[in-house]
């Protein structure tokens, strides 16, 4: 996706669901709307899993920021309670810190799911939360990280290139696909594609999602 796009549909997002909760309308209207294919969702060439949504992202994308802090949990609180949400981490953003990033990521999600996620928001909120401030070099991109999930770099070394990593590594490397053009990008049974460029609102985001997940 086209970060100007994303993150014009971001805020796009935020404003209707100020105006909903107010007027109480759009869940109305977005069950009316018909889901369609090329429209909503992109079906794409690979095996289907049920029950798994997928989201693709970068800590260097600062619309999977916004996502992160506003969309993304709306969208969790809407899901049955037996969906698997799963994150990938691309390392294509963020020059040469992005692949540094991505292998902290990796080994901390080995580790466990609470030190990844201390990891992910440290570099969230560095890139453009409360803590931003640009990062130094190649030594500090890798520290922040790992001081965040409570790994030492003689840790961090031992770990990387354990099969443990190197099998999330490649789970995140088979979450791409070609028609993905951006990030954050949603995919539902790890076959259908969100397109959100004509999604109005945090109410149709949801209901196409479940929708696909019956699929």
């Amino acid at each position: 996706m086209n970060k100007l796009i994303a993150l014009i549909f971001v805020i796009a997002l935020f404003a209707t669901l100020a105006c909903s909760e107010k007027k109480g309308e759009d869940n109305a209207v977005s069950a009316d709307a018909q889901l369609k294919e090329g429209v909503h969702y992109v079906a794409l060439d690979r095996a289907e899993e049920k029950g798994k949504i997928t989201e693709v992202f970068s800590v260097f994308c600062s619309v999977c920021y916004l996502y992160e802090s506003g969309v993304i949990p709306k969208l969790k609180a809407s899901l049955p309670a037996d969906v698997v949400f799963e994150e990938a981490h691309v390392m294509v953003l963020g020059g040469s810190y992005g692949p540094i990033a991505h292998d902290v990521l990796a080994v901390a999600l080995s580790q466990s799911p609470e030190q990844y996620q201390a990891a992910k928001q440290v570099y969230f909120d560095r890139n453009y939360g409360t803590e931003k401030a640009k990062i130094k070099d190649d030594e500090e991109a890798a520290m922040i990280g790992l001081e965040a999930a409570g790994i030492s770099q003689e840790q961090y070394a031992e770990l990387q290139g354990t099969p443990e990593v190197q099998a999330i590594l490649d789970t995140w490397a088979d979450a791409l696909d070609p028609a993905i053009k951006g990030t954050p990008t949603l995919i539902v049974n790890n076959r259908y594609m969100i397109l959100t460029e004509k999604i109005e609102n945090q109410a149709e985001l949801n209901r196409i999602v479940n929708e696909l997940l019956k699929k």
